[in-house]
């Protein structure tokens, strides 16, 4: 029993609290009660204290309590020093392992405070055509400085985008839309398949539109871009520039395609169009003229309506001959079965004035409806909102052009 004193002695003697103390106590007492359970009496249980109480278990306690300690410490280190490399590796860094340096527009690029007046936006944009696969590939990052619609409120615009080719604009690529942002981010990306041998007859079309605005398919402005201008890459040239788009950033600024047209005193027309894709048919409808002039001995007016491809007429009709005045009214319409390819489809309205119906007349101006090749500002936007949206009627008023 001497060696059990002894233990118990030098266990009363060790401070409450201590670092050490609960270590080789907490081993001492969970080994003497499984002992003590598994021999199911007292003289197993004292034998069993007398084994683990013994000089040599004593050291070895000990010795298991420094290593305790000793590890603790290492082992606390050690999830201080992970930590450490963890936060370090991922300094710079905001979604997993990508580098936002990459996709950062350079401060000379966006630059708030040189917007003109009127200005519409500016639109920051990435292009990349690859050779192996003819695929054109487009980054919509952000615009900046769209109008807004509410006066005295600098967000109230909800944008989005539409992307297409020209001139086949059939098929358009659209971003989500953005609420409440005059300043939108959209880091959004397309792709259009392109033979290399059309490249440099496309454009691509940017449109942006504000969803909030009571006037359906409200337009803000367009950017059109050559993709004659866009390098063509091999795959391996873009593979080698890492992915960086810093360098290949495209920044333009929006503008109404209606600027572009002239204003002009030879008049106006009202037209309907309609595309039903089902059928593969336009109709369009001629209701009315108005501001035309009218010289003297002119007493009857009509319109010529002609279905082209590229520069060829496929069909013409003409509305029923009315008496000439200012405001004419036709009312008449129109079927066309277009060739199956709408690139080079346009439409063209010629108003006619003159002396007798069965003479030739004298022409007082037309109007050209189509795509980007044939047609620019409302002409343009009449032919891209009604490929865009089948089977409704859109309806327009034209200038007259010589």
């Amino acid at each position: 029993m001497a060696p059990l004193a002894a233990a118990a002695s030098e266990h009363e003697n060790q401070p409450d609290g201590g670092g050490d103390g609960p270590v080789p106590h907490s081993g001492v007492t969970s080994l003497s009660g499984s002992g003590a359970g598994s021999g199911g009496g007292g003289s197993s249980g004292s034998s069993s204290t007398q084994d683990f109480a013994s000089p040599s278990s004593s050291s070895l306690a000990s010795l298991g309590s420094l290593d305790a300690v000793g590890g603790g410490v290492a082992s606390e280190a050690r999830r201080s020093s992970i930590t450490d490399m963890r936060r370090r590796s991922l300094q710079g860094y905001s979604l997993g392992t990508l580098n936002p340096e990459l996709y950062r527009i350079p401060d000379h690029l966006d630059d708030p405070g040189s917007y003109p007046p009127g200005h519409l936006g500016r639109v920051f944009l990435t292009l990349h055509y690859h050779q192996e696969t003819e695929k054109l590939q487009v980054g919509l990052l952000r615009i900046r400085n769209l109008p807004s619609r509410t006066l005295g409120s600098n967000n109230a615009c909800d944008p989005y985008v539409r992307l297409s080719v020209l001139p086949d604009e059939r098929r358009y690529l659209q971003t989500k839309q953005k609420k409440k942002t005059c300043n939108p981010v959209f880091d959004e990306h397309f792709g259009f398949h392109i033979p290399l041998r059309c490249v440099s007859e496309r454009s691509l079309r940017v449109s942006v539109f504000d969803g909030g605005r009571h006037k359906r398919q409200a337009a803000i402005g367009h950017v059109i871009y050559p993709l004659a201008q866009v390098p063509a890459d091999s795959a391996a040239a873009v593979a080698a520039s890492n992915g960086s788009t810093t360098n290949n950033i495209i920044v333009r600024d929006l503008s109404r395609e209606d600027e572009s047209v002239p204003n002009n005193d030879l008049g106006e027309i009202l037209v309907s169009l309609t595309f039903n894709d089902n059928l593969h048919r336009l109709s369009i409808t001629v209701f009315q003229a108005k501001g035309i002039k009218v010289n003297d001995g002119e007493v009857v007016s009509w319109v010529k309506v002609s279905l082209m491809n590229q520069r060829r007429a496929v069909k013409t009709k003409k509305t029923t001959v009315v008496a000439a005045c200012d405001e004419p009214q036709y009312n008449e319409s129109f079927h066309f079965r277009p060739p199956p390819a709408l690139e080079g489809v346009h439409l063209t309205l010629q108003l006619y004035v003159a002396s007798s119906s069965n003479s030739k007349g004298r022409l007082v101006g037309r109007v050209t409806i189509g795509s980007f090749m044939f047609a620019r500002g409302r002409a343009l936007n009449h032919w891209n909102e009604v490929l865009s949206t089948p089977k409704e009627p859109i309806q327009f008023w034209h200038s007259l052009t010589e």
